[in-house]
């Protein structure tokens, strides 16, 4: 008997332990569409002040951002556009597909119009990033307990069928 209690603590543990992962992975998105908001802001700098050629840009971001968040854009605008190189980009990102959807519509704009259309396209994505952080931040906050609480739960549900 005591050695059930004691696989069914441990069932209970793992699975409080599986929705703190879960947590942080949701916490990692966050920290990621971060990160691309900043660097969105900065290439929209280097577009519109600069006026810098995109594949300049995205060497001179990944540098100041010593990061290796964007470090290969530059390196597949030599051998595709940059539109193609963003929206391959795009797709190994751990995103929500919503965020990823969005990113894939810059995708459509950057190369193909002059600096200005492709700034104002960059603000209108980077604003909605932010929204969507937002989102995400305050449903987090408003679940945060309920994630190690649920995979505790279920996992107390199996324990009280094993014993």
């Amino acid at each position: 008997m005591m050695l059930k209690l004691v696989g069914a603590a441990m069932l209970v543990a793992c699975g409080a332990m599986l929705g703190m992962g879960r947590l942080n992975e949701e916490r990692e998105k966050i920290k990621l569409i971060d990160k691309i908001i900043r660097a969105l802001g900065m290439l929209e700098g280097e577009i519109k002040l600069c006026r810098r050629a995109l594949p300049d840009a995205f060497e001179k971001i990944a540098r100041e951002l010593d990061d290796n968040l964007i470090a290969n854009l530059s390196q597949s605008c030599l051998s595709m556009s940059a539109g193609e190189a963003w929206k391959n980009w795009t797709e190994n990102l751990p995103l929500p597909s919503s965020a990823t959807q969005l990113l894939h519509s810059l995708g459509e704009c950057l190369g193909q119009y002059d600096g200005e259309k492709q700034a104002m396209e960059i603000v209108a994505v980077r604003t909605r990033l932010v929204e969507m952080n937002e989102e995400m931040r305050s449903k987090i906050k408003a679940s945060a307990k309920n994630y190690p609480l649920i995979g505790a739960c279920f996992a107390g549900m199996a324990a009280m069928m094993i014993i």
